[in-house]
């Protein structure tokens, strides 16, 4: 039985010179660089517009926040209104 760690020769494919398989190498390391560098640039975009809808959506919570306790303070007064209105049409003062 033959040893399956042998090398035949007949059965390697010729290699390129070592000088061309590390200038590919290189290569793609460099488009590997590039593209991380593209992926951090994203991402940073990406952080800065969520902070910027982050602080958008604070600033809209806080105007809602003062409308609605606008609103209140008017329904309040409309409310007082409607039970002087109710007290003066079951007592009037004739």
């Amino acid at each position: 039985m033959a040893n399956s760690n042998t090398n035949d020769s007949t059965n390697m494919l010729p290699q390129p010179p070592l000088e061309e398989r590390v200038a590919k190498i290189e290569q793609a390391v460099d488009r590997l660089l590039t593209g991380q560098g593209q992926i951090i640039t994203l991402i940073n975009s990406l952080t800065q517009e969520v902070s910027s809808l982050t602080q958008d959506t604070k600033e809209r919570y806080v105007d809602l926040r003062t409308r609605i306790a606008i609103n209140h303070d008017k329904l309040d007064v409309i409310q007082r209104e409607l039970y002087q209105l109710v007290k003066d049409t079951r007592d009037p003062r004739f």
